[in-house]
């Protein structure tokens, strides 16, 4: 329903020859909608994080506001070969630059309400013939309109301070994905590295296994050992050797997904170095203020800024509104005409619709308030997790060095007692066997506790910043990311 309220008048008189009717000074009335339009237009700035919650109607915390750890955490493995190889990967991965079209796209919605708020000119022009009437002939009309909002219930306000949470959310969201991105990135690189290294122990264990068969063979055909040594070191060998196939399997898929991931596979593939360990105080201290903790309570000042543009939905929208005409703009009977007033968009019933959509909106803030906490016990379960298999690594590791110097020391023994009757082939093989578990079980902790670090630092936002990309969710919405873009990943690395 519209209404239609005409502003007192300025004068009275008369018009191209008509009857009196209100007339108010166009120049006057242009000035009025300009001050309504300044008072109305929002600051495109965008806020910061704690600004934008207040604009939703939500009480901010002290760690609401995050930011990267010290940057001296971990300079030097930034500089390292590995973090700029992953740096460059990621850099030119396509995800990237889906997410920045998402965040132009919001900030193009953030400029359109933004507009709304301003004055709307508008003009039209309309031509015809009156074929009835003394006065038929051709006619051209002219007008023009002026619209100014002048209250809606603060409903376009709360639609721009939502549309402001949601380019947070994606700013944040593209921190994480830049997080999520080099942790799968460096794992690719260890799992590649681990595979490799499992497909060398396992070739190695092949070429002792038929050293043994050899030996064994020779020893049998003399007569000086019995047949069953020799089918038991066949046996082992054909066991060493089905491992060799599942690891070079592990190798053929590690490779594809270090392809996919950041680029063609170097001929030597070196272990990757041990990112930077954030003490288990700190990684406490930063998974509050994380941006997978920032991310579900911007879902919250979201939800709670949209169940206030809901709410909104009770207020009517008045306008201000000058409209000037000119009839039969050719002719000599030519009027012109200046229309100035208020109209009010309210709807009286609209069954149940408005009490519908604030229902909805109730819904979705209990969602995000229950969201909010499920992350926070989840972000804190998985950082325990971390910290508990760093740990464990830590010991592991350890003990498996220790094993496999023990080992190697039983296995020469074996050997040596071997050649003097003392031992018979069944000891070697047992050794041997015991020696390449416990070279497999050293390089599976290696990379378990760089794998550790990588969750931690995922956890907690700082491995992006760790492998030296620089981009801080809290400055303005940026057009593109700082560093330069890298070389294209055709080209190689």
């Amino acid at each position: 329903m519209q209404w239609a309220v005409l502003c007192a008048p300025a004068s009275w008189g008369s018009m191209g020859g008509t009857e009196a009717r209100p007339r108010i000074s166009a120049a006057a009335m242009a000035a009025c909608i300009a001050v309504a339009g300044c008072d109305a237009t929002y600051d495109r700035g965008i806020a910061t994080a704690s600004q934008l919650v207040t604009l939703a109607g939500v009480e901010t915390a002290p760690h609401e506001i995050t930011a990267r750890f010290d940057p001296a955490f971990g300079a030097g493995f930034r500089d390292s070969a590995f973090a700029r190889m992953i740096r460059e990967a990621v850099l030119d991965y396509p995800a990237l630059a889906s997410q920045q079209a998402r965040m132009e796209s919001a900030a193009a919605r953030m400029d359109g309400l933004v507009g709304s708020l301003r004055p709307q000119l508008s003009s039209g022009l309309s031509a015809g013939q009156d074929v009835l009437g003394a006065d038929g002939g051709p006619t051209v009309d002219a007008r023009i309109t002026v619209r100014q909002l002048v209250f809606d219930g603060a409903a376009t306000r709360n639609r721009i301070a939502v549309t402001s949470i949601n380019l947070r959310q994606l700013s944040f969201e593209l921190d994480t994905l830049l997080s999520r991105l080099s942790r799968d990135m460096a794992t690719a690189a260890l799992d590649l590295w681990r595979q490799t290294a499992l497909l060398t122990l396992a070739e190695e264990d092949v070429a002792a296994h038929e050293t043994f068969v050899a030996q064994t063979q020779e020893r049998a055909q003399g007569g000086v050992i019995a047949e069953s040594d020799l089918l038991s070191a066949r046996s082992r060998l054909a066991d060493a050797r089905a491992r060799l196939a599942r690891a070079g399997s592990g190798v053929a898929q590690a490779r594809a997904s270090y392809t996919a991931l950041i680029g063609p596979v170097p001929q030597a593939v070196a272990r990757p170095p041990a990112p930077p360990a954030l003490p288990a105080s700190a990684a406490r201290d930063r998974i509050v203020s994380s941006s997978q903790m920032s991310l579900a309570r911007l879902r919250v000042a979201e939800a709670r800024g949209q169940r206030n543009v809901a709410r909104s939905g009770r207020y009517p929208g008045v306008f201000l509104q000058v409209t000037g005409a000119r009839t039969d703009v050719f002719g000599e009977a030519a009027d012109n005409d200046v229309f100035a007033g208020f109209s009010v968009d309210y709807d009286f019933s609209d069954g149940g619709q408005q009490r519908a959509l604030e229902r909805e909106a109730d819904s979705a803030l209990a969602a995000a308030e229950s969201g909010l906490q499920t992350a926070e016990r989840e972000l804190l379960r998985s950082l325990d997790v971390a910290l508990a298999n760093r740990e464990a690594f830590a010991f592991e590791a350890e003990a498996a060095a220790s094993a496999v110097e023990f080992n190697q020391a039983t296995l020469d023994a074996v050997r040596e007692q071997f050649g003097i009757g003392r031992r018979n082939i069944v000891h070697i093989l047992d050794a041997q066997r015991d020696l390449t578990a416990a070279r497999t079980r050293q390089v599976e902790v290696d990379a378990g506790r760089i794998a550790a670090e990588l969750a931690i630092l995922e956890l907690t936002g700082d491995l992006a910043g760790v492998f030296g990309i620089d981009y801080d969710p809290l400055e303005e919405i940026p057009g593109g990311l700082a560093p330069a873009t890298p070389p294209s990943r055709a080209a190689g690395r």
